[in-house]
């Protein structure tokens, strides 16, 4: 807000001061003089107001959010063959 009101403020001074810059008494009478710096002016202030760095306001935006379970995770006790017959042997088994 005050980036703006400022950036404003600066736009209305820089017309005003081209306009009274280019006008002189001898040319009070010539139309084209002061057209002329207002229009100037109008260019400057509005190539002031529009430039814009990136180094004003940031805005951040919220990551998208995901919503998963973790994978349940156990021991289980199982019947197992192995080459000397049947065991029984703890697995950690993940759904």
């Amino acid at each position: 807000m005050f980036k703006t009101l400022m950036t404003a403020s600066l736009a209305i001074a820089t017309i005003a001061g081209a306009s009274m810059a280019t006008t002189s008494t001898a040319q009070a009478g010539d139309g084209g003089a002061f057209f002329a710096g207002a229009v100037g002016g109008l260019l400057v202030g509005s190539a002031i107001a529009a430039n814009n760095h990136g180094y004003g306001y940031t805005t951040y935006e919220a990551a998208p959010v995901t919503y998963y379970e973790e994978p349940s995770c156990y021991w289980l006790k199982k019947k197992v063959h192995t080459s000397y017959g049947w065991k029984v042997k703890k697995i950690w088994v993940c759904d």
